[in-house]
């Protein structure tokens, strides 16, 4: 004889089958993303790190990150929602980029001011409207120091998919240990005042291109997402072969065309004086000798680490463009010591062989007082 069940048991596999039941469908309902949009969701936060750290187009390149209602917040754990909104709308997110309506600002001013967002490990879930994600915030020179570098937790953020693009709904800073942050301290952060009035012509400061540092999309192409990945393997093929003289440096050389060129630029606008132009040249720099690879040790760049992040990939009429941020590890004969040597600006064409630099321009500002290079502008910096 079968003994009856208790009513309570009953009750709670009732309760599990309908649980179960609205999960699946709410995954049921979740829009499905394909590689398009995560690539344009890695895209939009890539162009997020550089837009923060730069005014350009008066703060409107990261307001225009977000739909035009989009907000920012920061809250003290994961999953929380902030006790109020810090910025709302397009006029104040501008502002919080140091622009607005008066223009750019001097960037020196700002609590931010000479930091580097590193935005990593990015988990992106479908939803019911587009998607969410969590990220961790990584930040390079807190404090005033160059090299410091500091846990500043995470985002979380909602986008939807508009008719521009893939965009934030909200974002909000997660910041559990910002009372113990060296860049923070003590003080929450506050959105930035606007300025009053009409601003004077010597308070504007202009930032980099906004065309070159965050490029606009282009009508001229399409990428598709395995383009994207391709471009993407490329940067991390070259973070290995600049470190590493392997081929007697033609495994660098050939992440080029055969007319590539590979140059330093002071800052994102300028082209520079001269260039390293060639398949023997290329591998010259990455150390290529008569009888095989030179004595690493014998290098300026010895003992540095390329990490290469936050890469901006746009369409082009002959293939496509980009940016990305360089920190590199190890300078000045420092194995713990990082440093922001800003970034590259390239340009790539697809080959039979696969997408290639046509050209590579190291983009860095501050090289006259960089740990590792100094003075003078060093030839063989990579």
């Amino acid at each position: 004889m079968t003994t009856p069940r208790p009513r309570s048991v009953l009750l709670l596999g009732a309760i599990l089958v309908v649980s179960w039941l609205s999960a699946a469908a709410v995954a049921a309902d979740a829009v499905r993303l394909t590689p398009d949009d995560y690539v344009a969701i890695q895209q939009l936060d890539a162009k997020y790190a550089f837009a923060i750290e730069n005014c350009t187009n008066s703060g409107y390149d990261y307001a225009d990150l977000y739909v035009p209602d989009g907000e920012f917040g920061v809250v003290s754990d994961w999953g929380q929602l902030p006790d109020r909104v810090m910025l709302k709308g397009r006029d104040a997110l501008a502002n919080a980029d140091g622009g607005g309506p008066g223009g750019c600002r001097d960037p020196k001013t700002f609590m931010g001011y000479g930091l580097t967002h590193l935005i990593v490990d990015a988990v992106i879930t479908a939803t019911a409207t587009g998607a969410t994600s969590k990220e961790l915030l990584i930040v390079v020179g807190v404090g005033g120091d160059p090299t410091t570098i500091e846990s500043q937790g995470g985002y979380e953020s909602t986008y939807i998919k508009t008719p521009s693009g893939w965009r934030y709904v909200h974002r909000y800073h997660v910041f559990p240990g910002m009372k113990e942050s060296v860049q923070f301290g003590h003080v929450t952060p506050a959105p930035r005042p606007t300025p009053a009035g009409a601003v004077s012509a010597q308070a504007l400061v202009p930032g980099p291109d906004p065309a070159l540092l965050v490029p606009p999309g282009s009508a001229h192409s399409t990428l598709t997402a395995q383009d994207y990945i391709d471009i993407e393997q490329l940067s991390a093929r070259y973070a290995f072969a600049v470190d590493h003289c392997s081929n007697n440096g033609y495994d660098y050389a050939d992440l080029y065309t055969d007319a590539g060129e590979f140059g330093i630029a002071p800052d994102w606008v300028t082209t520079p004086q001269r260039t390293i132009k060639g398949r023997d040249a290329l591998a010259d720099i990455d150390g290529r000798s008569p009888n095989g690879c030179k004595d690493p040790q014998t290098s300026m760049g010895y003992g540095i680490t390329h990490v290469i992040l936050s890469p901006i990939v746009v369409p082009s009429k002959d293939g496509a463009t980009g940016t990305a941020v360089l920190l590199a590890l190890g300078v000045g004969h420092g194995a713990n010591t990082i440093e922001r040597q800003g970034g590259y600006r390239d340009v790539y064409v697809k080959t039979p062989q696969g997408w290639r630099f046509k050209s590579r321009w190291h983009v860095f500002p501050d090289m006259a007082h960089s740990i590792q290079f100094g003075k003078p502008t060093p030839e063989g910096a990579k």
